[in-house]
């Protein structure tokens, strides 16, 4: 074999390393509900939860399932703060995560800035059928963003997409083919498969999140630690500087992968972009 097959195998090894996903084990299980006719399941967490839900947080994390367009059955939650709120955060979870390992986080978005947030389970994550793939991943946000308007009546001008990490991929693969959407955070995203492997400036390879901000119509708020053990900085300023209509990106100084959200200027940044800087 040629030393440019030996090294391109090399390299591939890498990325297919790289991006094994990690699926942990369900933290929740769907049972049918007690306490209300009109919704055919409720989330019921168990010890792999991030912790214990008090019963009136429980009760607002609303069940639902779908399928997509590859045949998976995957699981929604929806988070209501109010009939009355002016935006929606749909949130695309992690790698090693699931929607019970997120919920907490995600009620304390809806309290924090009034608002409903939205979320899903990637196939072969939580109680979603199906092994993940980068395809999947897309298929999984597309099918769960319908479910936002259909289900839930919210419309793509009032929501916020959300990326974390590996959720950045889907985020801005859905980001760049809406026109309308007011607003996308991309917390702790990689430049591409590529990108984690050789550095955060390549752009190619799988999860190619560097080539699709470009296309995204909509200003784009960028956040990314910069101790990030898992994610180098580097790929969250590489993401940063193609955006088209990128705002003031944080660095959050000291930072890891895990741990950007337990930071005030998290909280303070995210309220600034959601009060003052959306289309």
């Amino acid at each position: 074999m040629s030393l440019f097959g030996h090294l391109f195998n090399s390299v591939t090894s890498s990325i297919a390393s790289a991006f094994v996903f990690h699926t942990p084990s369900p933290s929740y299980d769907l049972r049918s509900s007690t306490r209300d006719p009109n919704s055919r399941q409720e989330f019921f967490f168990n010890d792999e939860a991030e912790s214990v839900f008090r019963e009136d947080e429980r009760s607002r994390l609303e069940a639902g399932l779908t399928h997509t367009s590859r045949g998976n059955r995957i699981v929604t939650m929806f988070v209501p703060c109010s009939t009355t709120v002016q935006k929606t955060i749909f949130f695309s979870h992690g790698n090693g995560e699931d929607l019970g390992r997120v919920a907490h986080f995600l009620l304390k978005l809806s309290d924090k800035f009034n608002c409903n947030v939205f979320s899903y389970d990637y196939s072969g994550f939580g109680r979603s059928t199906g092994k993940p793939s980068e395809d999947d991943l897309y298929a999984d946000i597309k099918a769960a963003f319908e479910v936002l308007w259909t289900k839930y009546g919210v419309p793509e001008e009032k929501v916020v997409l959300y990326g974390k990490s590996l959720g950045t991929a889907p985020t801005a693969q859905l980001a760049s083919k809406l026109k309308k959407l007011p607003g996308v955070i991309l917390h702790s995203p990689l430049s591409s498969g590529l990108g984690m492997v050789l550095s955060g400036t390549w752009s190619m390879g799988p999860f190619p999140v560097a080539e699709l901000v470009p296309l995204i119509d909509s200003p784009v708020l960028v956040i990314h630690g910069t101790q990030d053990e898992v994610i180098p900085l580097s790929h969250g300023k590489t993401v940063h500087e193609r955006c088209r209509r990128a705002v003031r990106p944080l660095w959050v100084e000291g930072a890891g992968h895990l741990n950007v959200h337990d930071y005030s200027e998290y909280w303070q940044r995210v309220e600034c972009f959601l009060a003052g800087e959306l289309s």
